[in-house]
């Protein structure tokens, strides 16, 4: 946690959400005497500073990153923006104001911190999905060509056009896409099940 507020106050709202209590003031970053990694492991410990100012939020997201952490960071303010802009992921809250909102990779418009936990929660659980159905890149390049060069041809198909008004014929396309997914989902599992018994690979 990185609050402006005194000390005193920083260690009681810390203590409330369960943050922990070594919560130090901006003084003891900056002035304490301690430089290289001295410094990086006071950041990497800490649970929070207070009486900070813009400097030492964008210096303590700075240090994270040199240690090899992913920082998200969290406000509502103009002096959040800074640091917005040098962490991996800036976050406004709802209700923040038009610079933090600008600097933020994401904007909450739901009131509250929840937002962020289901948001990490909905991108973890895209991440598997995309993990399950991993393929290639060789054939994602391959693929994107092709339908790219698909895409061409039919804006430019020699197309005719009726001299009528003409109407979609529902029931051909639901079929042909009833029977060309049964396909693919059928080619799909016998895929998955040969890869299975010849590898082991599931």
């Amino acid at each position: 946690m990185l609050t402006g507020d005194a000390i005193a106050i920083a260690k009681e709202t810390c203590k409330m959400l369960s943050l922990g209590t070594k919560v130090y003031n901006s003084e003891k970053l900056i002035h304490g005497g301690l430089s290289g990694t001295a410094q990086h492991d006071l950041v990497e410990k800490a649970d929070g500073f207070a009486e900070v100012f813009p400097k030492h939020k964008h210096q303590v997201v700075e240090m994270l990153q040199q240690r090899g952490h992913l920082t998200a960071m969290t406000g509502d303010g103009v002096n959040d923006a800074p640091s917005f802009k040098k962490s991996d992921c800036g976050i406004a809250v709802e209700g923040a104001s038009e610079a933090a909102q600008a600097a933020a990779d994401i904007v909450f418009l739901a009131p509250g911190l929840n937002t962020i936990v289901s948001a990490i929660k909905i991108a973890r659980q895209i991440f598997q999905r995309m993990k399950a159905y991993t393929i290639s890149v060789d054939l994602i390049v391959f693929l994107a060509l092709f339908a790219d060069l698909a895409t061409i041809a039919i804006a430019y198909d020699n197309a005719h056009y009726e001299q009528r008004p003409v109407e979609w014929q529902l029931p051909k396309i639901w079929i042909i896409s009833v029977i060309l997914g049964c396909l693919l989902a059928l080619a799909t599992w016998a895929i998955r099940g040969t890869m299975f018994l010849i590898f082991n690979v599931f």
